[in-house]
């Protein structure tokens, strides 16, 4: 079994065999021992606005570039890794299972692929991913390429 552990005191949520609580960008890989831990580090486009509140930017946006808002695991045998950020810059991030980044999706905002926040995020496959937002009430299914 393996668990990732996010940082938040907040909530735990509970993915495929992933246990995360969620907060900082530090993701910690457990299988019985620490096996490695990663950070998602990609800065947003400067021109992304936050949808709600004032846009964060030094200090204040550092702790939010890469934060997990929520996760999922795709099933299979070439499993990946969704990370939906916080609000801002509210980019969901397809991730290797040792922590590379393989693709961004969106950014904060109200359009189709862009997002406030994805809450929940369900992966039946690294094709297929629907995003939940509680800031923009909606459900986004997206299908990927």
């Amino acid at each position: 079994m393996s668990s990732v552990t996010i940082s938040r005191l907040a909530a735990i949520l509970l993915c495929a065999s992933w246990i995360a609580p969620l907060s900082a960008q530090t993701f910690s890989v457990v299988e019985g021992k620490f096996l490695r831990m990663f950070t998602i580090d990609v800065p947003p486009d400067p021109k992304t606005r936050a949808v709600n509140g004032n846009t964060p930017s030094g200090q204040a946006l550092a702790r939010l570039v890469g934060a997990p808002n929520s996760i999922c695991i795709t099933p299979g045998a070439n499993q990946v890794m969704f990370v939906g950020e916080t609000t801002y810059p509210g980019r969901i991030f397809k991730v290797s299972l040792d922590g590379k980044v393989l693709g961004v999706i969106g950014g904060s905002g109200r359009q189709l692929k862009h997002f406030s926040g994805a809450h929940a995020l369900a992966c039946p496959s690294d094709k297929e991913i629907y995003a939940a937002e509680t800031s923009n009430w909606r459900v986004q299914e997206l299908i990927l390429k």
